[in-house]
């Protein structure tokens, strides 16, 4: 299986660096089957995200977002043609949606505390 981050970017390059950041540790540590898109216009294209997976193998979206707001509901599992979920599906993907945000994977696994710890 492959799996596709979706975060919501920028149309900065710089703001954007920390995804690659992401992609990068995930396949040093084994997981070589990732791929990375960004919503924001400018930034890293679903297409390009496309060409870096198997078609053989199905797709697990996995938002990167806090909240299943509009990004997440409507721009990434949407039924309209335009969302990431529909465009997978019409370039020949079999896609599995991870509805979960990272916020509530954070509270899942008790992770808050240490997230915050220098803050709190």
């Amino acid at each position: 299986m492959s799996v596709l981050f979706v975060g919501h970017g920028s149309k900065d390059g710089q703001a954007n660096a920390i995804y690659s950041v992401l992609l990068e540790r995930l396949r040093a540590d084994g997981f070589p089957n990732c791929a990375l898109a960004l919503l924001s216009e400018g930034a890293l294209d679903l297409a390009l995200a496309m060409r870096a997976m198997p078609k053989d193998e199905p797709v697990k979206i996995v938002p990167l977002m806090v909240a299943r707001g509009r990004h997440v509901m409507t721009e990434i599992y949407g039924d309209g043609v335009s969302s990431v979920k529909s465009r997978l599906i019409a370039s020949g993907f079999d896609v599995i949606p991870c509805k979960k945000t990272v916020l509530e994977y954070i509270l899942e696994k008790n992770l808050h505390f240490a997230l915050w710890e220098d803050v709190l």
